[in-house]
């Protein structure tokens, strides 16, 4: 059986979310505790891509939102954090989903440990988020969205141009 190639290159934009927590301005303590729980995320068999999403995640919410390290911080450093990602208007309703389940899972495994998953219920510190995104929020398919049969037609008539790939 061949291999199948990956067309995203899960594995070269891995290593770049590394060298992205390795090159930040967060302070060491935090970058140590992203890798911790990026190793722990493996070994729970999360995929690639949800881990890129994480640490990406992480590294964001340490550079722009929180100005401690996450162990350091309190329920209302978390809370003004949250008001600052739910206050942004350039942010889609699931960017601001992403961060808030990002802190969520992280903070349950800072306060359980690598057997957070047997745990229900989140620490003080973040069990009052509410990720969940109300039905009216969710971004809807507009009919303008739908490609007509014309535009389907001219797709497959022209020639695909695709630039060079590096």
């Amino acid at each position: 059986m061949m291999p199948t190639k990956d067309i995203h290159d899960f594995n070269a934009k891995y290593k770049a979310a590394l060298e992205q927590v390795k090159r930040s301005t967060i302070s060491q303590k935090n970058k140590d505790l992203i890798l911790d729980f990026d190793r722990t995320c493996f070994l729970e068999g999360l995929s690639k891509p949800r881990r890129i999403r994480l640490v990406g995640s992480l590294v964001r919410l340490a550079e722009r939102y929180l100005a401690k390290d996450f162990d350091k911080a309190t329920e209302k450093d978390i809370k003004k954090a949250v008001m600052q990602i739910e206050s942004r208007e350039d942010c889609s309703v699931w960017t601001k989903h992403g961060y808030k389940t990002t802190l969520k899972k992280f903070y349950k495994w800072s306060e359980y440990g690598d057997n957070y998953k047997q745990r229900n219920d989140y620490p003080k510190i973040v069990s009052w988020i509410n990720a969940n995104i109300k039905k009216k929020d969710k971004p809807r398919v507009q009919a303008s969205d739908i490609l007509t049969e014309k535009e389907i037609k001219k797709l497959w008539s022209e020639p695909l141009k695709l630039d060079k790939m590096t």
